[in-house]
């Protein structure tokens, strides 16, 4: 697939490709401070965005509960150029912290 982009002058200009990939992991139970969520599926999403000059790689790995949705995610980043250099790394974890449903609060 190919990524696109509104120019200042109203053109769209092709930037790129991106890749995704979506993988079932397994059935997990998840505790955090908003309460434990039972058989929650475990999603990893990989994301190459392929540009002339730099790659952007994005691992996503996600636990949905049951009418909830989201209740834990953890996202690896990395940010690199295929000439060489330093690559940019990110790491970040979220958890549901209080959530209301329906007007219940869980």
């Amino acid at each position: 697939s190919h990524l696109f982009r509104h120019n200042y002058d109203g053109e769209i200009q092709d930037e790129g490709e991106f890749y995704d990939v979506t993988r079932f992991e397994c059935v997990e139970d998840i505790t955090t401070p908003a309460g434990v969520f039972k058989e929650c599926p475990k999603f990893t999403i990989i994301r190459d965005d392929v540009f002339s000059d730099l790659v952007v790689n994005v691992i996503f790995t996600q636990w949905l509960a049951k009418g909830i949705g989201i209740v834990k995610i953890e996202a690896k980043v990395n940010i690199y150029s295929p000439q060489g250099g330093e690559p940019f790394l990110v790491d970040s974890k979220d958890i549901l912290l209080s959530a209301e449903v329906d007007g219940k609060k869980i």
